[in-house]
């Protein structure tokens, strides 16, 4: 162990000291903290932890700075010891796999980290590569990716243009809005039980229902149509079940009862009388 001082210009400038294990280098960076006016020496031993992170710790009293300076310095040179000492194979893993993370520059043991925690959400016998493959597969397939109040917003503004009744397009508003409020997420995040409990949670009536499921289903629709969500989506839609609306029994009108809404027809509304007729 061998404490050494700033040698250099920039090092004197900066008032800086090394304590020096092995191949293991702490700084310790000595200036002025002030505090209510005052000043105060501040001593901050900085380090780089075996994952890459740099550490900094701040102290007052430099005899506790060169204390845990060395402290890290040597637990780092032992580290570092360790794994020189691993066998001829395992050097050459190691190697290969932190030249493999460089243009990731992710440490070796988050990546292990973040595979395993991969390889614990798949099914048993589905391995990580076609996961990610077909998960990338999803994406290439959609032309841009928008959240659904965004969607929601420009097929209203297409039926706009294509020149819809404003009543048609007041109902599109009053159904898709509520849905849009709902899930404020990517199309691609989308399930079909996601979608069955938002149907199956609207307080009204099974026709009611049944017709807000259309609507929503025309805009996820033309959504994928136009490559803003991926064509999986539509798997999802038709696994979501649809309310049943029973059919109401056919009435058959009296010629009594016919010749009482023409008469009052042609009192109120007169206009009506040929068409009423014809239909």
């Amino acid at each position: 162990m061998d404490l050494q001082p700033g040698s250099s210009r920039a090092d004197r400038r900066k008032k800086i000291s090394r304590v020096v294990v092995g191949s293991v280098t702490v700084r310790i960076y000595h200036g002025i903290n002030q505090v209510a006016g005052r000043d105060y020496p501040q001593h901050t031993v900085v380090y780089h932890e075996t994952d890459g992170r740099r550490v900094r710790r701040r102290f007052n009293d430099l005899a506790d700075a060169k204390q845990e300076a060395e402290q890290i310095a040597m637990r780092l040179s032992r580290r570092q010891a360790s794994i020189l000492s691993l066998s001829d194979d395992d050097r050459a893993f190691y190697a290969q796999a932190t030249e493999l993370l460089k243009p990731f520059n992710k440490p070796l043991n988050l990546a292990v980290e973040e595979y395993v925690g991969a390889l614990r959400l798949l099914p048993p016998g589905v391995r990580l590569h076609d996961a990610v493959a077909e998960f990338a597969n999803r994406f290439r397939q959609v032309r841009e990716t928008k959240p659904i109040p965004s969607l929601v917003t420009e097929f209203i503004a297409s039926k706009e243009k294509a020149g819809l009744s404003d009543r048609h397009l007041a109902d599109l508003k009053s159904r898709l809005v509520p849905f849009a409020e709902a899930f404020g997420i990517p199309p691609n995040e989308l399930t079909g039980p996601a979608l069955q409990e938002y149907l199956d949670g609207m307080r009204k009536s099974s026709r009611t229902r049944l017709n807000h499921w259309r609507h929503i289903v025309t805009m996820l629709r033309w959504s994928v149509r136009r490559k803003l969500a991926p064509r999986e989506l539509l798997e999802e839609l038709e696994a979501v079940e649809r309310p049943r609306v029973e059919s109401g029994a056919i009435g058959i009108w009296k010629p009594a009862e016919f010749a009482e809404i023409l008469e009052a027809t042609r009192h109120f509304r007169p206009d009506l009388l040929a068409w009423i007729t014809l239909a």
